[in-house]
């Protein structure tokens, strides 16, 4: 057994009879792990992360069955602080971003600016077989927890860092927001039409988008360490998941490599008409109509004989704004707007006419077709009740994800893990929470 610094509290190896015993006692369901019978069960994971994009790296791991252990400052995630808020009430156990990005997780209080934190920190690392941080650049170096370190006492151990630019090149220590990232990734420059200033994509997109790209690494990381024997240490750049994304950034990007044309925004042509998004009688529709589909979309509107009509049924007609603007105005529009959402969607399916509606979060939850693949689920929170969460992103035939478990309380298993896990007496709990360790 080993002690820290001041001899007071123990400390565990994973090879020591405690941490052998642990094992033990996980396996034989003595210490129960969520989800067991899911894909990724028994998979420990420290997730030293915060705000977005590492949370739902994590959250992606923890809903498929790992074992994630969340360790939050002791004034909690900032996270907690996002709204929108349950019942318009702000609190710490109310914030809807951390609510849906910790589901499944356990969490921890630790204050790694102290140094039995960042012994704890060790010792938790050392028992896990991934650990996840969104620190800046250089932060767990300095913090004495950087992959050097780590790998001493856990060879195997996959460790992915989370950060704007990188851990690398002169970008490194930029700070950046999610509309900063967005930009700087190229998309936003392409995201406007001609003469309109660029825009960026709604709410953290960009977060959400590294997060998964970050929970893909890890895992690749972590089957690499047990097919190969190898550890790895993984340096997932926000800026980088949007700038290499496979869509029309990548296609851009390779142009300008090739050709040396940077992609111009332009006005949007060539699709025909009706086109685009459209309000309707209680929202909006997106309809594509145009060219081949023009006479599916005038039997749609109940005008079959607006096929033939020579102002709008050739391809130079259809290319043509002015002849468009005279179709939406005559016709269009005042069919468009007499239809419901659904209405617009079961004409547009019997007709052949590529349509689908701006779905609100409301029509999401209550779609006949979410219902039937049961993608929300119910799930019971302490202070905020029963809520329906978006559940599993994809689904497992032999390994479902199921038994969904709320996100945590601020600290709710510091006694499960560091008293059950790793030793220490619920006095020593007192003391550290006294000193402001934990």
């Amino acid at each position: 057994m080993r002690t820290c610094a001041k001899g007071r509290w123990p400390l565990w190896s994973a090879g020591s009879r405690y941490g052998r015993r642990r094992r033990q006692n996980i396996d034989q369901g003595v210490i129960s792990t969520p989800m067991e019978h899911s894909a990724l069960a028994g998979i420990r994971v420290l997730d030293l992360t915060h705000h977005i994009a590492g949370p739902c790296a994590t959250k992606l791991l923890a809903d498929y069955g790992a074992d994630v252990v969340k360790v939050e400052r002791p004034e909690g995630d900032p996270a907690r602080g996002i709204g929108p808020f349950s019942q318009d009430l702000p609190g710490p156990e109310r914030s809807g971003s951390f609510l849906d990005l910790n589901t499944n997780k356990r969490s921890i209080t630790l204050n790694l600016k102290s140094s039995l934190g960042v012994e704890i920190a060790k010792e938790l690392a050392r028992e896990a077989e991934i650990v996840v941080e969104s620190f800046k650049p250089g932060t767990m170096e300095r913090l004495g927890l950087g992959y050097d370190v780590l790998r001493e006492s856990n060879p195997l151990v996959t460790l992915t860092s989370i950060s704007n630019y990188g851990q690398t090149g002169p970008y490194r220590d930029f700070l950046g927001t999610d509309m900063v990232l967005y930009a700087a990734g190229g998309p936003m420059w392409g995201n406007a039409p001609l003469g309109r200033y660029p825009l960026r994509l709604p709410a953290s997109t960009t977060q959400f988008h590294a997060g998964y790209m970050a929970a893909v690494a890890t895992m690749i990381g972590y089957y690499g360490a047990r097919y190969n024997g190898i550890g790895q240490h993984i340096d997932s750049s926000i800026f980088e998941s949007e700038a290499g994304s496979v869509d029309r950034r990548l296609t851009g990007l390779l142009r300008y490599q090739y050709q040396g044309i940077v992609i111009e925004r332009t006005v949007p042509r060539g699709q025909g008409f009706p086109c685009g998004v459209f309000a309707c009688k209680d929202g909006y529709v997106n309809i594509w109509g145009g060219m081949q589909f023009y006479p599916n979309s005038v039997r749609m509107m109940g005008m079959p004989d607006l096929a033939n009509d020579a102002r709008f049924n050739t391809r130079e007609q259809q290319a043509n704004e002015d002849r468009r603007s005279e179709f939406e105005a005559e016709f269009f529009y005042p069919w468009v707007l007499e239809k419901t959402k659904q209405e617009v969607l079961d004409l547009a399916r019997k007709n052949g006419v590529l349509c689908g509606a701006l779905f609100t979060v409301q029509d999401l939850i209550e779609s006949p077709h979410s219902k039937a693949r049961n993608f929300f689920v119910d799930v019971t929170h302490a202070e905020t009740g029963t809520a329906q969460y978006p559940g599993p992103l994809f689904k497992m035939a032999r390994t479902p994800s199921e038994g969904w478990r709320a996100a945590p309380l601020l600290g709710e298993h510091n006694e499960d893990v560091y008293c059950r896990q790793l030793g220490f007496s619920k006095q020593d709990l007192v003391h550290m929470r006294q000193a402001g360790v934990i």
